[in-house]
């Protein structure tokens, strides 16, 4: 486990890594953000078998790299923040590690980012994340548009819009 951080690093919270397990599409994460994060907590919350071994995988293969909360002043406020606010484990320390290191978050949850940008933490949604994708040719329009109908077949909404031709001007 590494609790060392480097200026690049991009924590992920536990909501959009599971999405992007679901649909066996890590490498779009990666292809963006090299030095990707997570926390021990968010690891925990990856409880489905695929899903975990996928990531325990990408852990061992330092594709990501599992980060712990050390500073005692931030254990203290995980301690406070997860009794006191709606916000999961996974989130709270995601966004006090970002916090912490003055790392980007990749993040799902409304209250999370509110919570992360009062923080001062930049915020990345999955939207986000596939936005600079396809303009980075990462993906292609019409495969990002695919995992938008695959998540929904999943019931799973991690992107605000039906399609990304809208946002692209392609309707």
């Amino acid at each position: 486990m590494g609790d060392y951080s480097t200026p690049t690093d991009v924590v992920i919270e536990a909501s959009p890594l599971i999405s992007f397990l679901k649909v066996n599409r890590f490498d779009i994460l990666e292809a963006l953000y090299p030095s990707l994060v997570c926390t021990e907590q968010v690891i925990h919350e990856v409880i489905l078998f695929h899903q975990r071994e996928q990531l325990l995988a990408l852990i061992e293969a330092r594709r990501l790299r599992e980060v712990s909360l050390s500073n005692l002043k931030i254990v203290a406020e995980f301690a406070h923040l997860t009794e006191s606010s709606p916000l999961g484990p996974g989130e709270v320390s995601s966004l006090l590690y970002a916090s912490d290191t003055g790392s980007k978050l990749i993040i799902t949850d409304k209250k999370g980012i509110r919570e992360a940008q009062r923080r001062g933490v930049s915020c990345i949604s999955t939207q986000d994340v596939l936005v600079s994708a396809i303009h980075q040719g990462i993906v292609s329009l019409e495969e990002a548009d695919t995992l938008i109908t695959t998540w929904t077949a999943m019931n799973e909404y991690p992107v605000s819009v039906t399609t990304f031709a809208i946002l692209f001007g392609s309707t």
